[in-house]
């Protein structure tokens, strides 16, 4: 470590760790109101169950992701629970060698590929989107991927920074499901812009927390390759990171306005999320919707932290946590991971 310069040094925390964690400081405002898309009668019948739509894509599936990312998370719990086979491939911090044939670099992504062409997806709500929309079209003369893929880039608007193109299913639903829909899309939005943004305050909450978070996500990631260097990369990772990033989880707190201790907005937006479940096994009903595969992928991502400990004891998201976990493990035809 004293080899480092200042300039590797600073490298390291500020540029490096925020790739680790695969969370952005978005510019977005917190949004106070999720009354988006209008009211949702929760009378409504459940969109179609997930796991019984057709679950083959055209090609060879491949997940790009970090293991502790809530986006990244977000899309294999879809994957997983809908039955995609997949290969996840864990990609390295910084360096991204594994997506180095790629001009973009971010994670989530998620490449379909065959024979003839290859499909690369991007923003793991889109992705998701994407892919239910696929997967929902049953007509004779059905879409291509490549087809849907080119409306989703039809309707999407650069000075709209709600980003509300990400929640359009194509051609669907009919007017008897449009209640439950409207529900299920104005939780993914919450999810997204809402309860992303109490994670990283969480896990970093104080100095030795934030250590403890890194050494897990250095344990979880694809950090070294147990030579020398890589094992000097991991401890760098570890403090720089663990520094770096306690001192942006306050930052984020004001930017959020989460209260003084950030356990109880963490504990706060899940209680929201169990209010709404409102004794249901899940938000869809008898079978999870996008809904609750938002929401679990991106409370995933802190599995086994203090943070998510702490949650359990103090709220009531276990049992349905657990239902979740055990059907997208049932469910998962993940091939490998790398």
């Amino acid at each position: 470590i004293l080899l480092l310069n200042r300039k590797m040094r600073l490298r390291w925390a500020a540029v490096g760790v925020l790739a680790l964690t695969g969370y952005q400081v978005q510019k977005q405002q917190p949004v106070q109101c999720w009354s988006l898309f209008g009211h949702a009668d929760s009378k409504h019948k459940p969109t179609p169950q997930l796991h019984s739509l057709t679950p083959a894509l055209p090609g060879q599936v491949t997940l790009y992701q970090y293991a502790t990312c809530p986006f990244c998370n977000k899309v294999s719990a879809y994957l997983d629970y809908t039955g995609i086979p997949y290969r996840k491939v864990e990609v390295t911090p910084i360096l991204k060698t594994e997506v180095k044939w790629s001009e973009y670099k971010k994670v989530p992504m998620l490449v379909v590929e065959d024979s003839n062409q290859k499909l690369v997806l991007k923003d793991s709500s889109e992705v998701i989107s994407i892919l239910q929309s696929y997967r929902l079209d049953r007509r004779a003369n059905a879409a291509s991927l490549a087809e849907i893929m080119s409306f989703y880039d039809s309707i999407r608007n650069t000075e709209d920074e709600s980003k509300a193109h990400r929640y359009v299913i194509k051609d669907f639903p009919p007017d008897a499901l449009l209640g439950s829909f409207k529900a299920e899309r104005e939780w993914r939005v919450w999810a997204d812009e809402a309860l992303v943004h109490v994670i990283a305050p969480n896990i970093y909450r104080s100095l030795p927390e934030a250590l403890s978070s890194f050494h897990h996500i250095t344990a979880r990631g694809h950090f070294s390759d147990g030579s020398v260097l890589g094992r000097i990369y991991i401890r760098c990772a570890n403090y720089f990171g663990a520094l770096a990033m306690y001192f942006i989880s306050k930052m984020l707190k004001r930017k959020y306005g989460l209260e003084t201790d950030v356990r109880q907005s963490l504990y706060r937006h899940v209680t929201v999320w169990t209010s709404e479940l409102g004794g249901r096994a899940f938000h869809g009903g008898s079978a999870p919707d996008l809904a609750d595969l938002a929401v679990y992928g991106t409370l995933k991502s802190i599995e086994d932290m203090d943070a998510f400990f702490d949650m359990l004891e103090h709220t009531d998201i276990g049992p349905w946590f657990y239902r979740m976990r055990k059907l997208c493990d049932n469910n998962s035809r993940r091939q490998c991971s790398e």
